[in-house]
């Protein structure tokens, strides 16, 4: 209902400043989408690291473009949607819309979501805190599968993904593909 939406999962928590400054930047650069670094909680030993994003993406008011230094947009933004702010009207117009049923269900829509964004806000600091086990252990990753994450979850993502593409920058189809393939192996090789 409201003018901006965010997704947080449950085993995450964010810094108490993370909406009012992803929106203050968001409307200041009138965004569709606002993307902000976050940190990985290892639960088994407690390490705390950072995930920024490229520095070249930050440009002023923290809108930039995701389209130089070799970067990915779709790995180094995130494929989830907790480190995000969407603009309600945006999702809306574009028929944005999370894909319930897969494991990967929120990946569609932030990777979908980066590829229609008209422009993308890119904040310089981390807000978000995921929790998880790092690396993921080979019995993480049979449970994963048994809950039903498959490299197949992943492909049809991209796969959805990548119509939205076709008629952009070459650069950007190249990250999604090279996102797609990253993905595979760390769900097949984990």
């Amino acid at each position: 209902r409201g003018r901006w939406l965010f997704f947080g999962d449950t085993d995450g928590f964010c810094r108490p400043e993370m909406l009012e400054e992803m929106v203050s930047a968001g409307e200041r650069g009138e965004a569709d989408v606002v993307v902000a670094g976050w940190h990985v909680v290892d639960e088994g030993t407690g390490f705390l690291s950072e995930r920024r994003l490229p520095s070249e993406w930050v440009g002023a008011h923290g809108a930039g473009s995701c389209l130089g230094g070799g970067a990915n947009l779709f790995l180094d933004a995130n494929p989830a949607a907790w480190n995000k702010l969407f603009r309600s009207e945006f999702v809306r117009s574009n028929g944005l819309e999370h894909r319930p049923g897969r494991h990967a269900e929120s990946a569609f829509f932030s990777c979908a979501a980066l590829a229609r964004a008209g422009r993308t806000a890119f904040m310089p600091s981390s807000y978000y805190y995921r929790r998880e086990t790092v690396p993921a252990s080979p019995d993480a990753t049979a449970q994963a599968v048994r809950e039903g994450e498959l490299p197949a979850d992943w492909l049809s993502v991209f796969a959805e993904v990548k119509p939205l593409l076709e008629n952009g920058d070459g650069r950007l189809q190249a990250q999604l593909f090279g996102a797609a393939v990253v993905q595979l192996f760390r769900i097949l090789f984990a």
